[in-house]
């Protein structure tokens, strides 16, 4: 009799739990389709910005909307009837679209995701800053570590400290970059413009 007594509390726990529960869920698409929900209280007045979330990460929704399309002549007549303007055109078939506010922007980038020829269609988002994020360990380099007379690295410009390990001034903070990308797949083309004898 408790085990029933326990389930009928569990069971009304949950429905007052969905009861509750509040809020509106958009589904955009950017190369695939991205789930966001937003809370209720966020559709008060025309804000132009609206705070959501994604799976559980907080992200902010802006009042602009990217969109890319398979054929770009078509983008008048995908816009027709909408509240949405054209505010910049980024290539031939992804443009900048603004909305009079923020929840305009979702409900019509959710509406244009399920619309054939639209490759991608989602409001500018704002992700919260890291401020401390991974750092890679010091690379096996003899240079990147050696200090010379004054106490400087020899390779400063890619992480500048001192010896004890204190800042020394401007740098790449390559080791922060690191745990991301080392340049992998990335093409740098320097010119040359002479030689000036007179140097």
């Amino acid at each position: 009799m408790e085990r029933f007594r326990q389930t009928i509390i569990a069971v009304a726990l949950a429905l007052a739990v969905n009861c509750f529960a509040t809020g509106h869920d958009f589904k955009f698409r950017e190369q695939g389709i991205h789930s966001v929900h937003v809370e209720d209280a966020n559709f008060v007045g025309k804000l132009r910005s609206i705070r959501a979330k994604s799976g559980t990460n907080d992200i902010e929704i802006t009042s602009r909307v990217t969109l890319q399309l398979d054929d770009p002549s078509k983008l008048n007549s995908i816009l027709r009837g909408s509240s949405l303007k054209l505010s910049r055109k980024v290539t031939e078939d992804v443009v900048i679209l603004q909305a009079p506010d923020a929840l305009t922007a979702a409900q019509e980038a959710h509406r244009l995701a399920t619309v054939s020829g639209v490759k991608a269609s989602i409001p500018v988002l704002r992700r919260p800053y890291v401020l401390h994020g991974p750092y890679a360990h010091q690379p096996s380099d003899g240079f990147f570590a050696v200090y010379g007379a004054f106490g400087e690295g020899f390779q400063w410009y890619l992480e500048n400290r001192h010896s004890d390990g204190s800042r020394g001034g401007y740098d790449l903070n390559v080791l922060a970059a690191w745990p991301y990308t080392m340049g992998q797949g990335v093409t740098i083309a320097l010119a040359d413009t002479g030689v000036d004898l007179a140097h």
